[in-house]
């Protein structure tokens, strides 16, 4: 019996190495299992995020492409518009321009007209000045030459 004790004691303490081994196997298989399971998710939710990532890009280039499109429309509208009310305003500066270069050309003959007949009444002044000072010179020669001597017989 102390045998059968022994055996059983030895068969026992096999036994519960072994479920120690099988123990320690199984937290090092849960181990590994469990970070399978983390990359497997880790790649899904990589896989799922790029998805979602590529399907909100597709969605934002439509609506962007979309939205220029609209823009471009408005802004070409905005333009036919502009170049018709802009199109009067371009034949009046035109015709401005043209009347501005005809005011120019006849102040120029103006001024120059101008410091012509400046020239001549300088020229007509000394002049005038001149035939003054005969005239007043010849006065009073003739004035001279009309003496009266009173009380001579």
């Amino acid at each position: 019996m102390e045998d059968l004790k022994n055996v059983l004691a030895q068969e026992i303490s096999n036994l519960m190495e072994e479920l120690k081994n099988l123990k320690q196997n199984f937290k090092e298989e849960l181990k590994s299992l469990k970070n399978e399971i983390k990359e497997q998710i880790k790649e899904e939710v990589a896989d799922i995020v790029h998805e979602v990532l590529e399907d909100w890009k597709l969605n934002i280039e439509e609506n962007l492409t979309q939205n220029i499109e609209e823009v471009n429309d408005k802004m070409n509208s905005m333009e036919s518009k502009f170049d018709s009310k802009l199109e009067p305003i371009l034949q009046t500066l035109n015709q401005h321009q043209e009347i501005v270069k005809e005011l120019e050309e006849i102040a120029e003959t103006s001024t120059e007209t101008t410091k012509k007949l400046i020239a001549e009444n300088k020229r007509l002044s000394k002049l005038l000045h001149q035939i003054t000072k005969k005239c007043t010179d010849l006065e009073g020669r003739q004035r001279r030459q009309n003496l009266r001597i009173v009380g001579v017989h």
